[in-house]
Order: C-alpha cells, then sequence, then structure tokens
C-alpha cells in the first residue's frame, strides 16, 4: 500500500471513530491487529449498520463479552424483585443474589402457602436485612406480582434485576434446566454481575439485559403467537400506540421466560400502568395468549422506544447482541431436506399447508396483488375505486356474518361487491377474472418442498392438502397444476370448502376427533407459526415448521439493513422486491448462520437478477413512459445490453414504441476525432476529461484520432504526460499545429455524418440518447457535430454537464443529477462496476472508414459472464411483466429501493470469482490501461 493511500485511509478511519467514541478503543486495538484495510471496513459496516430508534431494527451481530469495563466500585442504587411459588428453590433464587456487591434490596413475593417468617429467616441467615415480603394469590405467574406490589418502590432505584423461581416454563413441564441458564447468564457468578451492572453503570442508555433462551422454545416462538389481541389492549393502556408498526412483524425480540435487569426508567410506563390482580386471568391460564405473554413480548420494545436499547447475553459462550435476540435460529441447522424426509418416514400421514409452503408468489406479500388490481381497474374505467380496501373489507364482513361451519369462497366474495359496495357489475366482473388471471401468472412452485411432499407420495404416506383460502378447490388445484404439482390421490381441505380453518383450530379439531387421522402418526408441514405449528402442536400432531421466504429475509441481515434505511415503505413500493425475496429464499432449507449473517456469494446470473435488474427495471418503467413517442438510440458500448433489456421489458409488458429503438456505434474516440477543433475544443479535451497518464503519441490518438505520423509532420518528440506543465506543452504543440490537427478530423468527420445519416439519425427533430452517464462528453461532442436537438437519458449525471446543457441539448440524470462525486451517489460511486458489465463484445470504436464501415479496437473480454448476468436481469423482468409500466412511476422512494441490493452486495463483496472476473476495464483514455475495479474502489476507500 502507497503511503498517501495508507494516510488516505487512516484519516477516514479517524474521522469515522471521532463520530463514534464508543469505538475508538475498539478501533484502536482492531488497527493494531488488522491493519487499516479491516479496521476502515468494520468501521464502515458499523456506520451503514447503526440501530434505528424508530424501527428497532439491529445490525444482527454477535459481539464477545465483557460489555465493557468493569467499575472500581458499584455506586447504583440496585433492587432485586423475585417471585418465590415453590419454598424449595428459595435458597437457590437468593445463592444468585448473593453475587450482586453490594447487596442489593430484595422484594420478594411469595405464594399463600408460603410462611413469609420462613423467608425472613432464610435471608437473614443469608446476610440480607434490607428486603419486603408479599404474600400474594396465585394470578397473574410471576408478571402480577411484579407490577401489582413492587412497581411503585423499583422506580426509586437505578437498577433492578427481576428473576423468579417457577418451575413451569412454555411447556408446562418441569424445567429447571431453562431455568438455572437464565439465571446464570444473569447472577451466575459474581464477575458476571459486576459486568452487567458496570455496563448500566459506564453507559446511561442500556434499558434491558437478559438471558439468551437455554432452546426449549422452538425458534418460532418468537412471534407474536396467538398474543396480538392482549397486545392491542396494553399499548392502548399504556399509551405506547407509537409500538403498533411492530404487530406487523413476525419475529420479535423479547426476554423468553421475563428474567432480566433493567433500568426502571427504560419501562417507565409499564411501571406507572398501575396494574390489578384483576387485569389478570386466574389459574389455570392457557400457555399462550393471556396479558402475561403479551408483556413478555413488549419489555425490550418499551425501553426502546424511550431511547434504550437491550442486551442480549450469554455467558458461557463469552457473547452478546444489542437490539437483536438470536431467537433459537440454530435450531435451523437441523432443518435440512434430509431430515424433513426422515420426519416424514417416522408417521402415517402428512399435512402440508400450500401458500408459502409447497406454492409461492413473486409478489413480495399477497396484498401486492390487490394494489396491483386496483392500479389495473382504475385505469380501464377511469375511476378512484379504492378496489384494495373495499376487496378486503367485504372478505372481512362476509366472514363475521357466516355460520358456524362456513367459511368465506371467491365467488361470495365477488356477488359481495357489488351488494356491500354498489360498484358497476362490469367492474367486478373484470375485476374477478383479473384476480386470479393474476394468481396464475404469479404462482411459482417452491421446488424443495415440493420434492418433499412427493418423497411422501412415493412413501405411501396418507397426504393431505390443508388451507385457510378463500380460493375454490378448483381454483387451488389450476394453481399446483400450473406449479407442476401432481395432486392426483392427493386430499385437499380447503376452508373455502370445508368451513373449517387452520388459524382457529376447527380443521385440526375436525380431523381429530373424527378420527380422521391419529394425532399421534401425523406431522404437519407449512410456514405459518401459528396454524401449521403451535396449534397442531396441541393436538399432538408433530409440526416440521418453515419460515417463509418472507420471514427468512425479514430476519436476514440483508432484511433488516433494508428496513433499517428505508423505515416504513409501502406494500405497493415492496412489488419490486418481491423476485428478489423469492429468488434468494425460496429454500426453506437455511442455516442459520445464512439467515442471520447472509454470507451468500453471487453467481453473475444472481447478480443481474437481484442486484441490478431492480434498478434497470425503475429507469426503463421512466424512459418508456416519457420517450415512447420519440427516436431513441442506444449509445455503444454501453447501450449494447441496455437495448436488449429494453426490448424484452417492452416485449415481457406487450408495449411498442411509435419508432424502432437503435443501436448507435459511438465512443468518445470517435466523435472526439471527428470534431473540427479549435483552442477552446483542445482546451477541453487536455485539461476537462480528466488526468492524462502516459505518452503524448497515446494522448492525441486515444482523444483526438492522431496518428504517430503526426509527430513526423511537426517535428515533435514523443515525450510522457504526467504533470501540469506537461499538458500545458501538449496544449501548446497541438494549437500550434491546429490545421494539421483538423486535416486528420476531415475524413472522420465526413465518414461518421454519413454513418449517422444512414442510421436516421437526422430524420426526426429530438433525438434520445441512451447511456450510462455521466460527463456528457459523447453527448456534447455528438450535438456539436450535428447541431440537432437531444436529451440525454443516464443513470446519472455529474456537475460538469451544467456547462454543456442548452435548450437543444439537454442531459438528465435519473438515479442523479448533476452530482458533485462518487461518493454522493451510489450508481456515480460504483460506476466502474456498471462499466464492466454494459460493454458489447465488440472492442471500442475508433471511426468509419471510407466505405462506412466500423473499425474497432481489438476486443479482448469475455462475453459469456455478461450474458449470464443479462439473463437474470431479463428473469427479473419477466416476473414483474403483469405489472403496468406507469404503476411505480414518479415514485423517489422506489428509485432508491431499486439500488439497495446493487449496493449492499458490491459494500460486502459478495460476488463469487467467476462474477469477479469482469470487474476489469480499459481505460486508455485517461493512459490508465486496465484497471481492477475492485482494488480501485477499495483505495477510495468505497
Amino acid at each position: 500500500m502507497g503511503i498517501k493511500t495508507k494516510y488516505f485511509k487512516i484519516v477516514m478511519i479517524l474521522k469515522a471513530l471521532k463520530k463514534n467514541p464508543s469505538l475508538l478503543k475498539q478501533g484502536y486495538y482492531t488497527f493494531k491487529k488488522e491493519g487499516a484495510k479491516n479496521t476502515l471496513l468494520k468501521v464502515k459496516q458499523f456506520a451503514n449498520n447503526r440501530t434505528s430508534s424508530i424501527r428497532f431494527e439491529s445490525n444482527g451481530r454477535f459481539e464477545k463479552l465483557p460489555l465493557t469495563p468493569l467499575v472500581a466500585k458499584n455506586r447504583l442504587k440496585v433492587a432485586v424483585v423475585t417471585h418465590i411459588f415453590y419454598i424449595d428453590l428459595l435458597d437457590e433464587i437468593i445463592g444468585y443474589i448473593k453475587n450482586i456487591n453490594p447487596k442489593p434490596k430484595i422484594f420478594i413475593s411469595i405464594s399463600s402457602r408460603i410462611d413469609d417468617r420462613e423467608v425472613a429467616q432464610v435471608l437473614h441467615k443469608q446476610g440480607f436485612n434490607d428486603f419486603k415480603i408479599v404474600n400474594v394469590e396465585n394470578r397473574g405467574r410471576d408478571i402480577a406480582p411484579f407490577l401489582v406490589e413492587f412497581a411503585k418502590e423499583l422506580k426509586h432505584f437505578d437498577l433492578c434485576c427481576k428473576i423468579h423461581g417457577k418451575k413451569s416454563l412454555y411447556t408446562g413441564s418441569q424445567k429447571d434446566e431453562w431455568r438455572g441458564h437464565l439465571c446464570d447468564n444473569l447472577l451466575g457468578s459474581k464477575d458476571i454481575a459486576n459486568d452487567i451492572i458496570s455496563k448500566f453503570s459506564n453507559d446511561e442508555k442500556v434499558g434491558l439485559v437478559f438471558s439468551d433462551n437455554f432452546g426449549m422454545i422452538p425458534y418460532w416462538g418468537y412471534t407474536w403467537l396467538t398474543n396480538k389481541i392482549e397486545v392491542r389492549k396494553l399499548m392502548e393502556k399504556l399509551k405506547i400506540n407509537d409500538l403498533s408498526f411492530l404487530l406487523n412483524q413476525t419475529y420479535i425480540d423479547y426476554p423468553a421466560g421475563t428474567m432480566f435487569w433493567f433500568r426502571p426508567n427504560a419501562i417507565t410506563q409499564i411501571l406507572d400502568a398501575n396494574f390489578k390482580y384483576s387485569d389478570f386471568p386466574p389459574e389455570p391460564i392457557a400457555n399462550d395468549g393471556t396479558i402475561a405473554h403479551a408483556l413478555e413480548r413488549l419489555f425490550g420494545y418499551v425501553a426502546r422506544l424511550n431511547g434504550y436499547h437491550f442486551y442480549e447475553v450469554n455467558y458461557s459462550r463469552g457473547l452478546f447482541t444489542k437490539d437483536f435476540c438470536h431467537k433459537n435460529f440454530n435450531q435451523l441447522e437441523a432443518k435440512t431436506l434430509n431430515t424433513a424426509k426422515d420426519m416424514v418416514s417416522l408417521n402415517d400421514c402428512v399435512l402440508f399447508d400450500i401458500f408459502d409452503t409447497l406454492i409461492t408468489r413473486t409478489l413480495y406479500a399477497p396484498d401486492n396483488l390487490f394494489r396491483l388490481m386496483e392500479f389495473k381497474i382504475d385505469k380501464k374505467f377511469g375511476v378512484k375505486s379504492n378496489f384494495f380496501e373495499l376487496r378486503k373489507s367485504v372478505e372481512g364482513i362476509l366472514r363475521a356474518k357466516l355460520p358456524e361451519g362456513r367459511d368465506v369462497c371467491y365467488g361470495e366474495i365477488y356477488d359481495g361487491m357489488h351488494i356491500n359496495c354498489r360498484l358497476d357489475l362490469k367492474l367486478i366482473a373484470f375485476a374477478k377474472d383479473l384476480e386470479f388471471e393474476l394468481e396464475l401468472k404469479v404462482t411459482r412452485a417452491k421446488n424443495e418442498v415440493v420434492e418433499l411432499l412427493n418423497f411422501a407420495k412415493d412413501s405411501g404416506k396418507k397426504l393431505i392438502l390443508v388451507s385457510d383460502m378463500y380460493l375454490e378447490q378448483a381454483q387451488i388445484s389450476s394453481l399446483l397444476e400450473k406449479a407442476g404439482i401432481n395432486i392426483d390421490g392427493i386430499l385437499l381441505k380447503i376452508s373455502s370448502q370445508t368451513g373449517l380453518r387452520k388459524d382457529n383450530a376447527k380443521i385440526w379439531k375436525n380431523l381429530c376427533e373424527t378420527n380422521f387421522i391419529d394425532p399421534t402418526k401425523a406431522i404437519a408441514i407449512g410456514d405459518n407459526e401459528v396454524s401449521d405449528a403451535k396449534i397442531p402442536g396441541d393436538f399432538g400432531i408433530k409440526s416440521f415448521h418453515l419460515l417463509s421466504e418472507k420471514n427468512l429475509f425479514l430476519e436476514s441481515n440483508i432484511g433488516k439493513s433494508f428496513f433499517e434505511r428505508f423505515k416504513s415503505v409501502s406494500d405497493a413500493n415492496m412489488i419490486i422486491f418481491g423476485p428478489i425475496v423469492k429468488h434468494l429464499f425460496n429454500s426453506p432449507f437455511y442455516k442459520s448462520d445464512t439467515v442471520i449473517n447472509f454470507s451468500k456469494k453471487f453467481t453473475p446470473y444472481e447478480f443481474g437478477l437481484v442486484a441490478m435488474a431492480p434498478f434497470l427495471y425503475v429507469w426503463m418503467s421512466y424512459i418508456y413512459a416519457k420517450h415512447k413517442n420519440n427516436k431513441i438510440f442506444f449509445l455503444s458500448r454501453d447501450g449494447y445490453f441496455l437495448k436488449e433489456i429494453f426490448e424484452h421489458f417492452l416485449e415481457t409488458k406487450n408495449l411498442e414504441l411509435k419508432q424502432e429503438a437503435k443501436y448507435l456505434l459511438v465512443s468518445r474516440r470517435a466523435v472526439m476525432g471527428a470534431h473540427k477543433k479549435d483552442e477552446n475544443s483542445l482546451k477541453n479535451m487536455i485539461y476537462d476529461l480528466g488526468d492524462f497518464n502516459g505518452k503524448f503519441s497515446e494522448l492525441i490518438h486515444n482523444r483526438m484520432g492522431l496518428n504517430t505520423d503526426f509527430l513526423d509532420k511537426t517535428s515533435t518528440k514523443d515525450f510522457t504526460i504526467k504533470t501540469k506543465d506537461d499538458r500545458d506543452k501538449a496544449y501548446t504543440i497541438l494549437v500550434k499545429n491546429i490545421d494539421i490537427v483538423n486535416l486528420y478530423a476531415q475524413d472522420e468527420r465526413k465518414n461518421y455524418m454519413r454513418y449517422l445519416e444512414k442510421s436516421g439519425f437526422f430524420d426526426n427533430d429530438l433525438n434520445v440518447l441512451i447511456d450510462l452517464g455521466y460527463s456528457g462528453t459523447i453527448q456534447n461532442y455528438m450535438h456539436k457535430l450535428t447541431d440537432k436537438k437531444m436529451i440525454g437519458e443516464y443513470l446519472v449525471t455529474t456537475k460538469k454537464v451544467k456547462d454543456l446543457e442548452s435548450q437543444k441539448n439537454e442531459m438528465i440524470g435519473f438515479f442523479g443529477d448533476k452530482v458533485e462525486s462518487y461518493y454522493d451517489n451510489m450508481i456515480f460511486k460504483y460506476s466502474l462496476i456498471l462499466e464492466a458489465y454494459f460493454t458489447s463484445d465488440e472492442g471500442q470504436l475508433i471511426n468509419f472508414d471510407n466505405t462506412i464501415s466500423p473499425v474497432f479496437k481489438d476486443y479482448s473480454g469475455s462475453i459469456c459472464i455478461q450474458k449470464e448476468i443479462t439473463e437474470g436481469i431479463k428473469d427479473y423482468i419477466s416476473e414483474l411483466g403483469m405489472v403496468d409500466y406507469d404503476f411505480l412511476a414518479n415514485n423517489s422512494q422506489v428509485k432508491d429501493m431499486s439500488i439497495f441490493m446493487f449496493e449492499y452486495i458490491i459494500n460486502k463483496r459478495l460476488m463469487d470469482e467467476n462474477l469477479r472476473k469482469i470487474f476489469f476495464i480499459e481505460d486508455d483514455f485517461t493512459g490508465k490501461g486496465s484497471l481492477d475495479i475492485l482494488n480501485l474502489l477499495y483505495q477510495r476507500g468505497i
């Protein structure tokens, strides 16, 4: 590494660390151990993954303990609150509390059948004199006494620890190991207690610290399960409706087991809520869906709402996470296709969910389909139909009116649209046909799950497909057939036909009570955490839960980074992410490290589909909408694949241009060589088009088309250009010999103008030029050559175009217009990556000969990788073929979203070796020769 480069990186690191003082010590040791490169990457990664105080997303990283340097002496006023239901656990709990120094005040709630004098005697014997003991009724488990008896007093302490001595956790059976694991990670030793207290002491923004889970809870237990109704009530009671968006999330972070350290100010709404025992149901209670289960899931989010962070710790592994739980996703390690087949083999009956299990949609979420329908309906009928809201509302109204044993079906919904909404009958008929037509277009098989289904079928298992769905059985059969799934000999249990749903347990109850299945010999396979996992389990049916594509995305680092950046995204806008999520997460058999860290290396095809296609799709939509009536020229060499992609875009949407789009052979070398030079244009070519490092003969050849015999004619000795003085010398020579310079340009200009005329360039009043961008050099010289009115539509333009524009020469950057530097714009920052891909299989155009045949520079690239990228882009565009070209028009958020994956993959270098092969470009224009793009980006600190 050069001295300047190293100095530049060190400066960048120090600037980043200055903004994040807490990283200073960590950055210093990383720099000493791993050098500038890795330190810069880690600091940048931290900056790119900062936790949002609005969305509560996390960077998802696991860090090493200890959390913070230990304090010399604990100066915080500490309390412990604990619930003892079984007296035989008292000594164990006190043993943990003894690890806190100095001794805390203890608040103990005990069962009414326990003698409080006996508890006091034990506490005195163990050296505790500051305590409060309350006998409580058996109601609300450990949560009610904590909040009803002690909430007001706990607010007077700086820090509190909540633990309890219950023997039954979650499953209703004794779980001493789990209780021990939670307590060990909170109070397992003096060092552990001191470490946690030190974290609270040194960082006033720490609100909650709790243990990770021992593993007794399945990962899908880290969802709302059946608690959403109680959570909504709690949000009203606690006046925390700002958290209501969380109900749209599936997987959540919370201290399972309700043992944790907390700063009272972090959960002040909960402590101030004046809970009463009557708020909690009497025993026995269900193992889910109560106010206690709802509260358990809110502690961390209330802390975040109040500006605090929570930490999940595991001292045995020496790890912690910030504002993020690992949720037992390590359980996914065992969930392979082979283990699924093993589970199927052990059972007589296999029940498969259908949607998001056997088949999926290319849309991000089901609601995308209704948004798309509304757009098409409004366009066709010239109305504001509000179809999205009405369609969902009518379905809910009809379902609520149906008697026991009935569920709404597709035909009834559309019959009800006229009765309940008074929509035009022609509109309703159109919508009814359109909905299923779109369903057929967007349905795809989940290949590995279909393989599992076929394995079960070949093994002679009894197969039942169970779905809560308004679509009728014939329609679902068509969707399955379209996805290539043979359902011969398979029984379908669809709620629209049976009237029995999974989510209210009716179908599971019916199957078991009628002895249609033996629950001990049956297994349910599906993606819904409640209706396909928890509820079947309540009936003794084994489950093999499969994470849906959407939840895999949301729980991956890539999903967390996406929503951390974009906060709130409409379901309509997420339509562009549908093909990406469906491709990346189509397989439910992902290992946990893939879900959490997402370290996948992208092939050229995947890079095209996932990284490049979204922003090209948005750009193509814009170009067609704006210029469908104009003459469009795609400039070589960047336009070679752009034209192919654009034509595929038109084909998939059945669109046409008023005039044929053309691929125009052009280059900076060709137009500058053909241009008649004067002093100003020579000055531009020498000084304004970027530095040049190389021989004078190379500069005049690459930028002006002058051959080496120019040196002989002008008696000029070749020299090296490195400095401004060298450029001054070159300029002086060229100005002095401008007549000779223009003599060379004369034939090139005549031949190039003949080519433009042959290409129809002069047939229209306005020509549209399509290219990547950036400084508008080619368009500027083409305008000077032809004096034609032009609009350049580019991915991005730089501030240099300001001096080149006029009423007849307009230059527009779609993703960034007239940007200052490559640090200001993502497309410009990674423009070299784009240039490496957007290259034709012919070398750069030099000029046209007297027969109007192009003369190319020798081509040394490998076009096959670029073609693989193009196939990925085209497949993405095909997946969105049913989306109207103007559906996302003039949408700034979609524009930003479309670049996200491109940036993410390059920034984290998630590219396989084959893809990396194309990241080299020739840069003769600046005399730099072949450039290693990734290395150059690294040198720029990108």
